[in-house]
């Protein structure tokens, strides 16, 4: 899959609303952090792999109503919704009865269409997990092939994988306002239990506002992300900046993998690809994909082939569509329709940069509706947030050889016709 990101240099206004509402009441989060703050922390070595708490908090990010239920008891009452269904699809891996994922199970989700075919889970012993989770290496190891390096060498909750999602579709600013409110001690760092808050938070479901009780947060299983960011004694500290390499290292290495599927190893994907990537993920059905696909190939003149730095710096913004969704607004109170020229000062105003012209050509011949080269900007806003909606909530594809064929060949006709 390739990813997603959204807001502007009014960042601070869009980001702090943002993460109000994510954090719900922060200074209830903070004096229910402050209470616990004398409470030990447990550590562990790394060879023991105590059961998960994390289950408890995990039903209510998934927005399945019923906070509290465990792992177990969320399988046997049946999946609630796209992202845990989706996640349930995707793990590969099973320790004291939870489902996990591997780093190579969470690239696969937001790539692929549907899980590779396995007859059943592979039921880890804790000897074996220890053995996995001892590969992970520090965070001092910063590489945007983390996850591709580790493939099936550790484990992802489901409240990890929530929170993953949240890094591919979500701005820096929101995670920043976020550290800096749990930076009690005003070091610009966070420790293991100050972390566990903050996934929480980012991961919890749109609209939940209830205070969160550290008390749920303890004793939490130690998995490949606590590891890399805190060691194996726990005790390690991140700062924002480390957390913001990783984020990039996270959001480059999905987009490599998606550009590497179009490009098949040359430097470039052509411009009718590149709008095949933006549309891909939407609820469009493939008929209407073709009729946006098609008028980039009629209309484009010259095709200059889109670059993957190009490539990157363009889902990067779309991390900031909120915040580029507020600009476009105020072009449209003014009564301007939306020129290239001015596409790209709403960009600059977002994210600090410009686009790729000919990249830009290419969107607005995708959103050009009326030939006149202005921006349909609202059926653009609307298709791309679809698309970052369906990049987690996409149910896993239940297409069978035959579908496929079918579709394969409608579409050869129509091209011919």
């Amino acid at each position: 899959m390739a990813q997603f990101f959204r807001r502007l240099s009014s960042s601070s206004v869009t980001a702090a609303a943002a993460a109000a509402a994510l954090l719900g009441s922060g200074a209830a989060i903070r004096s229910a952090f402050a209470s616990h703050r004398e409470a030990p922390v447990e550590t562990r070595p790394s060879a023991v792999i105590p059961r998960t708490s994390l289950a408890a908090w995990a039903a209510a990010s998934s927005g399945d109503g019923r906070p509290g239920a465990s792992g177990g008891e969320q399988q046997a009452a049946g999946v609630s919704n796209y992202r845990e269904r989706r996640f349930q699809d995707f793990a590969s891996v099973e320790f004291e009865g939870v489902p996990y994922m591997t780093p190579q199970d969470f690239l696969e989700s937001v790539t692929q269409d549907r899980p590779r075919y396995r007859k059943r889970r592979l039921v880890l012993s804790q000897s074996e997990l220890a053995s996995a989770l001892y590969k992970t290496p520090s965070r001092w190891w910063a590489s945007s092939k983390l996850f591709r390096s580790l493939g099936s060498d550790g484990i992802i909750s489901y409240a990890e994988y929530l929170f993953l999602l949240c890094i591919l579709a979500k701005p820096k600013a929101g995670f920043e306002i976020a550290f800096k409110m749990l930076d009690l001690a005003k070091n610009q760092r966070v420790d293991k239990r100050e972390f566990t808050v903050l996934n929480k938070m980012m991961s919890r479901q749109p609209g939940d506002l209830q205070p969160i009780d550290i008390d749920d947060m303890t004793p939490v299983q130690d998995t490949t992300l606590m590891l890399h960011f805190f060691g194996r004694s726990g005790n390690d500290k991140l700062d924002f900046k480390e957390f913001s390499k990783f984020m990039n290292n996270l959001q480059t290495e999905v987009l490599e993998i998606e550009f590497a599927e179009f490009s098949r190893g040359l430097q470039t994907i052509s411009e009718s690809e590149f709008a095949q990537v933006l549309l891909r993920y939407t609820h469009l059905s493939d008929e209407n994909q073709q009729v946006y696909l098609q008028r980039v190939k009629e209309k484009l003149v010259r095709e200059e082939g889109i670059k993957f730095e190009d490539f990157r710096l363009f889902f990067q913004f779309l991390n900031h569509l909120e915040d580029f969704t507020m600009a476009m607004k105020m072009y449209s109170l003014a009564g301007h329709s939306i020129s290239q020229e001015e596409f790209q000062r709403a960009v600059k105003a977002c994210v600090g940069y410009t686009l790729a012209p000919h990249l830009v050509a290419t969107v607005f011949l995708l959103f050009d509706k009326d030939d006149d080269g202005h921006l349909s900007y609202h059926e653009f806003l609307s298709i791309l947030k679809d698309r970052l909606r369906g990049l987690s909530s996409r149910p896993a594809s239940t297409d069978t050889a035959t579908e496929k064929f079918k579709r394969c060949v409608g579409q050869q006709m129509r091209e011919e016709s």
